[in-house]
């Protein structure tokens, strides 16, 4: 795969990995891309094809499906990295070449280059776009992807189906702040999942103490999306509201860490909460020591960083880059729960200029933006997405009740003309109601049920039954 794909004297390749499964294969199907997304694809993923929906759909129209790594994720590397950073050892001279529009002229790139193992040159140009239909499938940033490339590169992939994806801390005098720090300090120091490099009080500025309290959502925000609220937050809410006060109320600067750390956990919860109840402050502490038990049981569950670093930094390149999609504080909604300081303009200091010095001084969102928002109108392609997904108040199928700014456009399931964009201000699709994220794609991983991916292949498969036709 050339590393520049817009520099012809650049010769430069680099292996851009994929796995594909032919098991259904007929000469004269089409080939089903599956987007990985912002991962590593492992070959443990790979294997086990046969649980998600895509393969179903080669399946049923006698295809071949390929799982397909994004450039610098999972071993798709252009360039060397550092093996405990994860970070590209060239530095911006890598990473300028991890944008939108490289990464998706790849997927061009492999479409209508296509030479499979296995099989002859003849069988390959046959296997390319355009000889043969591509159909892109892709779930939360995978899936923006999809609906980007039929507006970037309809006569490639014919067809898409696209999955969606403060009043804590105020400012006080100088000794109710300093006791604020060494609470939080105490619990940052307690919690495995706490921010890395915090010494002393006074190395927690603002940002770091709002970032701290919002670990229980942010931190939250993958189990969340992709299982719910049981997996999400139930226990944390639970450990909150059924603190227990202790000795915390004569909480000092030189009361020991147990203080913070330690609860009996048997108060009952109150419809009032602990801050009308009690106090504010206690309110406060509650707050400490829930979050230190969920970082602890969060922990439990997956240790470390459950992204390989590589993977992590490219990732966070992208978003500080191009992408932008900083999860902050929505200080302007009056539920908001997390802090005001949680704002995007520390999130880029801590988390962007930390880690790239040579990162712009703001997201070049318009790479993404060019091609489309809440008003794109892409033809052959589905859109849906789950009822409880935090991603879909972003989402084009997002209503003005999730996000203020959303366009309202309803979802309908009559399948729009092959090449022609649906007219007024519908989509074509479905908001699974009660689903979470990517929630049609595979099995429900608690009962295994599979009725919602029924659903989604029957829908997509009823449109392409149409679109088929024309090509």
């Amino acid at each position: 795969m050339p590393i520049d794909h817009f520099n012809p004297s650049d010769t430069r390749t680099y292996g851009n990995r994929y796995w594909m499964n032919d098991t259904y294969y007929e000469k004269g199907g089409p080939v089903f891309l599956y987007d990985n997304g912002e991962a590593g694809a492992v070959a443990s993923q790979a294997m086990p094809l046969h649980l998600f929906a895509p393969l179903e759909l080669a399946r049923r129209y006698h295809g071949i499906l390929i799982m397909w790594e994004h450039r610098f994720h999972g071993g798709s590397l252009p360039c060397e990295v550092s093996q405990t950073t994860g970070l590209a050892l060239a530095g911006y001279d890598a990473y300028k070449y991890l944008n939108n529009e490289q990464a998706m002229e790849d997927a061009v790139y492999l479409a209508t280059h296509f030479q499979p193992p296995g099989y002859s040159e003849e069988d390959g140009r046959f296997l390319s776009s355009p000889s043969t239909p591509w159909i892109w499938t892709g779930a939360s940033y995978a899936g923006t992807r999809a609906a980007r490339i039929r507006v970037r590169n309809p006569n490639v992939f014919f067809a898409t189906a696209i999955v969606y994806a403060d009043r804590v801390l105020t400012e006080g005098s100088a000794d109710e702040v300093d006791l604020l720090r060494r609470a939080v300090f105490i619990a940052n120091s307690a919690n495995p999942k706490g921010i890395n490099g915090i010494n002393s009080p006074e190395d927690l500025s603002y940002w770091n103490i709002a970032s701290f309290l919002a670990y229980p959502f942010q931190g939250s925000f993958f189990n969340f999306q992709s299982f719910g609220y049981a997996m999400g937050l139930s226990t944390f809410c639970s450990q909150l509201e059924t603190w227990t006060a202790f000795n915390s109320t004569s909480f000092t600067l030189t009361s020991p860490p147990s203080v913070i750390t330690n609860n009996s956990d048997n108060s009952h919860p109150t419809a009032a909460g602990i801050a009308v109840t009690q106090s504010p402050r206690n309110a406060f502490y509650a707050l400490l020591y829930a979050n230190i038990q969920k970082g602890i049981s969060d922990y439990t569950m997956v240790p470390g960083n459950p992204r390989a670093p590589a993977d992590g930094a490219a990732w966070h390149w992208q978003l500080c880059s191009e992408f932008g999609e900083f999860q902050v504080s929505s200080s302007y909604n009056a539920h908001n729960l997390v802090s005001r300081f949680y704002n995007v303009t520390g999130t880029e200091a801590h988390m962007c200029y930390s880690m790239f010095p040579y990162a712009p001084a703001r997201p070049n969102i318009d790479a993404f933006l060019k091609y489309g928002v809440w008003e794109m109108k892409p033809s052959n392609v589905m859109f849906t997405n789950g009822g409880i997904d935090p991603i879909g108040t972003i989402g084009i199928q997002a209503t003005a009740a999730q996000n203020p700014q959303a366009p309202n456009r309803p979802s309908t399931m009559d399948v729009p003309r092959c090449g022609v964009p649906l007219e007024g201000n519908e989509v074509y699709g479905q908001v699974w109601p009660g689903q979470v994220h990517a929630s049609d794609f595979s099995p429900n991983p608690f009962t295994g049920s599979t009725a919602v991916v029924d659903a989604a292949v029957k829908l997509f498969a009823k449109a392409l039954d149409v679109w088929l036709a024309c090509y």
